[in-house]
């Protein structure tokens, strides 16, 4: 089992010149871990950085797409009406304002990770509009979701060869789209997938947050468990990475559902909306560290050939601490041992 540090950052501040990856890659090996996962950040751009040493980048993650499905359904108003007619934030939030710029921007994405030497891409199958990061009045349903997201996957892999350029894994969200609290809509999205260059990542975290009153931890775990078990056979063997972190935010998101939109959130720029739309995306999906043993029946009931730490902290050492923690936990080591 790999373990890989998943690391947001912008893409320019790692330089092979300047010493930042050496940094990195002492970090990581220094916590036991593995590799590397980058996050690309989807409200910044395509930016991938320069010059990875070999091995330390085993991923990247692609940034979630918001708004896409108009505009992939061809509809004329969908830039209009998501992106107050603004292409730039379109094609940088949804991929692009028509179908074929969806397309090819995911298909540079992918072989700018194979250039990198990674061995995988992460993607998302969800569709979230900005203001429903906030309201949840969802536009479409699970179902319409994973089977526009198919026919995208299904496109691109043809248009690379049959099968893309790397390794797939296609990541859960709380949002409609894959989310493993239903079972049949995992089953019915397998099915849609026409290439086999695939896996499932399963992340916790989002998993849980799909169950907003969970408020303790080992509950938190067990919801996990009774998810998994819920699936079939094959959808458990399609899991090869799971994404690892707490996140018991159902207090906030109640209560965010009650105030609803942020007060004249309608009359902001895009950049203001998307400003406010992260702030609030980082109180849902807190990125805490599991602290309990009870963590490690996540992974022994998957076997996963990856687990991603995927933790938020405000500084190096904070983030050394939550990893310190993560690890111990799922290694079930005594608190002064191991991790570090």
């Amino acid at each position: 089992m790999f373990e890989l540090l998943s690391l947001a950052l912008d893409p320019h501040a790692l330089d092979a010149r300047d010493g930042q990856w050496e940094a990195l890659a002492t970090f990581t090996y220094g916590h036991g871990l593995h590799g590397v996962e980058l996050q690309l950040d989807g409200f910044g751009g395509d930016a991938f950085p320069r010059n990875p040493p070999r091995g330390l980048v085993c991923g990247v993650s692609l940034p979630v797409q918001m708004g896409w499905l108009d505009i992939w359904r061809n509809r004329p108003d969908a830039v209009k009406r998501y992106f107050a007619g603004d292409d730039a934030w379109a094609q940088r939030l949804a991929g692009g304002i028509w179908r074929s710029q969806i397309i090819r921007r995911l298909c540079d994405q992918l072989w700018a990770v194979k250039a990198m030497r990674a061995a995988y891409a992460t993607v998302h199958a969800a569709h979230v509009e900005i203001a429903h990061t906030f309201t949840r009045a969802y536009t479409y349903t699970h179902l319409e979701v994973l089977d526009a997201f198919a026919s995208v996957l299904n496109t691109v892999a043809a248009l690379c060869g049959g099968e893309p350029p790397v390794h797939l894994y296609i990541d859960n969200t709380w949002w409609p789209g894959l989310t493993f609290a239903d079972p049949t809509m995992v089953e019915y999205f397998m099915r849609c997938l026409e290439f086999d260059d695939w896996s499932f990542a399963l992340d916790t975290a989002h998993l849980i947050n799909t169950r907003p009153g969970l408020s303790d931890e080992r509950d938190a775990i067990f919801y996990v468990l009774d998810r998994i078990e819920a699936l079939s056979a094959e959808a458990r063997e399609r899991i090869e990475c799971v994404r690892l972190s707490l996140s018991l935010s159902g207090a906030y998101q109640q209560a965010s559902l009650e105030a609803g939109l942020p007060e004249g959130f309608a009359a902001l720029s895009i950049a203001e909306q998307i400003a406010l739309a992260r702030e609030h995306i980082a109180h849902l999906d807190q990125h805490r560290p599991f602290t309990l043993y009870d963590c490690q029946r996540i992974t022994d009931a998957l076997q996963p050939l990856v687990v991603v730490h995927e933790l938020a902290a405000a500084s190096v050492s904070a983030l050394s601490r939550a990893l310190q923690t993560q690890y111990r936990a799922l290694h079930h080591l005594p608190r002064t041992e191991g991790g570090s």
